[in-house]
């Protein structure tokens, strides 16, 4: 993957991975402008900020709950049925963004179809297929006999070693996908999550993938780009382009109190947003691409 880095554009993509960026943008820029098409009647200039609680109501999410962050493992938010909870210790900043990115989810579940178009790595090659991985996998082989997870997974400096060099590898794949950067710590958060789902399933003789590394670096990599998508969502549906655009002399932090989002869901919209732009005038559309 090109990915070159400077003071003034930190991440240019290859041209292959900007055309990934550009087909996911118009996938989500369907959805967002119908979920928004009734809320375009207001003055963006006064207050450009989108009714999230709203919009999740009317589409399907019956209840936003604000919960203990111990009821949800200390996550943003858990989505659970048709239901949000959300983490009452977060900003309000926070908890519109995870409503909007759990809404998303939510909308997966009842597009089959679509769920099934962004499963695209049943086998990611590119990381499995490499000794290196398939040497480190011996670690967690060996981990795979001790499934009652006697050790806390900080000691176990092995299984730290495979997680370390795996992330690394899933984060630049799933980066190629999106188009955009993604941190091998969050990659590594989802390998962990995933792995400890594992861990809890054999301690209860639940039927489980855990003894094939290969599945392991599946679905950590399915989930990983399941999130991102949720995260690219959450941010075109929070912060639209045209309205964006009215606000784009002010700071990131005076934009971001006006759009009632984090100000790192503003800075990631400067980057986007010059692409989706460039995606969007007449002589880089093609026959399938959404005008409206």
């Amino acid at each position: 993957m090109e990915i070159s880095k400077n003071r003034h554009n930190p991440l240019t993509f290859s041209n292959t991975s900007l055309e990934n960026l550009r087909k996911h943008y118009f996938k989500i820029r369907k959805i967002t402008n119908k979920l928004l098409e009734k809320y375009n009647e207001n003055s963006f200039v006064r207050d450009p900020s989108v009714d999230i609680r709203a919009i999740a109501l009317e589409n399907g999410i019956i209840e936003i709950e604000l919960v203990a962050g111990k009821e949800i493992d200390n996550e943003h938010a858990l989505l659970v049925e048709n239901k949000i909870k959300l983490n009452k210790k977060d900003k309000i900043a926070e908890q519109r963004f995870s409503v909007a990115h759990d809404l998303k989810h939510f909308l997966l579940e009842k597009e089959e179809y679509y769920k099934k178009q962004i499963l695209i790595f049943k086998e990611p090659y590119l990381i499995y297929k490499k000794p290196e991985v398939i040497a480190k996998a011996k670690a967690l082989n060996a981990v795979a006999r001790y499934a009652d997870n006697s050790k806390p997974l900080k000691y176990n400096y092995k299984l730290r070693r495979f997680f370390k060099y795996v992330s690394k590898q899933i984060a630049e794949v799933v980066s190629e996908n999106m188009g955009k950067n993604v941190k091998a710590k969050k990659a590594k958060n989802i390998l962990t999550k995933v792995f400890n789902t594992y861990i809890e399933y054999n301690k209860y003789n639940i039927k489980t993938k855990f003894l094939n590394y290969k599945n392991l670096i599946t679905d950590a990599t399915n989930k990983l780009v399941d999130e991102e998508l949720a995260d690219y969502f959450a941010a075109n549906l929070l912060v639209p382009t045209s309205r964006f655009l009215l606000w784009e002399d002010k700071s990131n932090r005076q934009i971001a109190k006006a759009f009632k989002v984090p100000v790192r869901c503003i800075k990631k919209r400067r980057e986007e947003i010059k692409h989706e732009i460039n995606f969007t005038t007449i002589k880089n559309l093609s026959s399938g691409d959404e005008m409206r």
